[in-house]
């Protein structure tokens, strides 16, 4: 695997978007390092995404709107539903390697009451891999590594403009999604895994995500699950490269 991602800027970063430090305070906002493991190698021709849905009071802890893998096509986008208002993607054509996307806010209507508008993927930054874990490998001929992971900041997580604190961010409900491709024009070949046992849409835990505070400290394991990630229940197909197999979080307020 390669050392860690020298602090440069891609010439095809997006103009005008907000980096994160790799190894920087910033500004008292709470930092969430994301790190998780595939069966296989990783196939930067596929798609890996984490969906984040920040939670800012009490009475939102208790819904059930947080992210949920796309199955079937129809959906605004191909790839998660619920009420996510972020999501970060691996992206191998960027120095920092992860690109941060919001789902814009829209209006309600009688036909739908999400608040987000899942149809829209505006960016808002880019977000540096975790020191040390970068998937890509040395040798341009070599194997790529087995698992992702990148460190992110509250500050991407709130709609500044909008009025929201992120210092007021209280909990995450969140969701890791990987695909050989999106469910937008067909699925028939399509393989997918998101956390919870995948393997068949009436497992009990099919659209499970994950909720955890970020008020204190706090390192959130696989093992600690509920219902633990377990390798060969990706659905449609057996395909380890999207196969999930073991996920951690850690909460570090500053």
């Amino acid at each position: 695997m390669r050392a860690p991602i020298a602090l440069t800027l891609a010439a095809s970063a997006l103009a005008g978007c907000a980096k994160f430090p790799a190894n920087a305070s910033s500004n008292n906002f709470t930092r969430l390092t994301f790190r998780f493991t595939m069966a296989g190698p990783i196939n930067p021709n596929y798609l890996y995404y984490v969906a984040i849905r920040p939670i800012f009071s009490d009475s939102t802890q208790t819904d059930t709107n947080g992210p949920i893998p796309v199955v079937l096509t129809g959906s605004k986008n191909g790839f998660v539903e619920g009420w996510p208002t972020r999501f970060v993607q691996f992206d191998p054509t960027v120095a920092e390697l992860y690109t941060v996307y919001k789902f814009p806010k829209r209006t309600l209507t009688s036909g739908d009451d999400n608040p987000r508008n899942l149809a829209a993927q505006v960016p808002v930054g880019q977000v540096y891999a975790n020191t040390g874990v970068d998937p890509r490998p040395s040798d341009p001929l070599g194997t790529y590594g087995r698992t992702l992971g990148f460190d992110i900041d509250t500050q991407y997580l709130a709609d500044v403009q909008d009025g929201e604190d992120p210092n007021k961010i209280i909990a995450i409900q969140f969701n890791i999604l990987t695909m050989n491709k999106t469910a937008l024009n067909s699925v028939g070949d399509r393989i997918m895994d998101a956390l919870g046992d995948t393997s068949s849409r009436g497992t009990i835990s099919f659209n499970n995500y994950e909720q955890r505070s970020i008020v204190t400290s706090g390192h959130y394991f696989n093992q600690g699950s509920s219902t633990q990630e377990q390798p060969n229940d990706t659905f449609n197909g057996n395909l380890p490269a999207v196969d999930i197999v073991d996920w951690d979080l850690e909460v570090r307020p500053q």
